[in-house]
């Protein structure tokens, strides 16, 4: 919340483009759009994910299980992988492929 809050402050006292319309009609339309999208996402991805996550934690799925690691030190490097993992996949499509040199001849 505290961090909704500074961002909040941070956009009204230096904001990143032109308004295009009032502030307070955008501001109460962007939390009802986040609450639509929670709503949808509990209605429609949590009965597929819950029951999901409970089978790969009850016959121990994954890299992290394998090891058989201890409580403390396997939820941070879950996090760690999972932040890396997310970082690459939604980076990817953004970079470029290295040039071929040229060819000399």
């Amino acid at each position: 919340m505290s961090a909704a809050a500074g961002l909040l402050w941070l956009e009204r006292r230096r904001p990143l483009r032109r308004r295009s319309e009032t502030p307070w009609r955008r501001d109460l339309r962007n939390p009802g759009v986040a609450v639509v999208g929670a709503l949808a996402l509990q209605l429609c991805e949590r009965p597929l994910s819950d029951p999901l996550a409970g089978i790969v934690e009850r016959r121990r799925w994954g890299l992290l299980k394998r090891w058989r690691l201890p409580r403390w030190l396997e939820l941070p490097l879950a996090v760690a992988l999972m932040d890396y993992t997310l970082k690459q996949v939604l980076l990817l499509p953004f970079t470029r492929p290295p040039r071929a040199p040229a060819s000399v001849g």
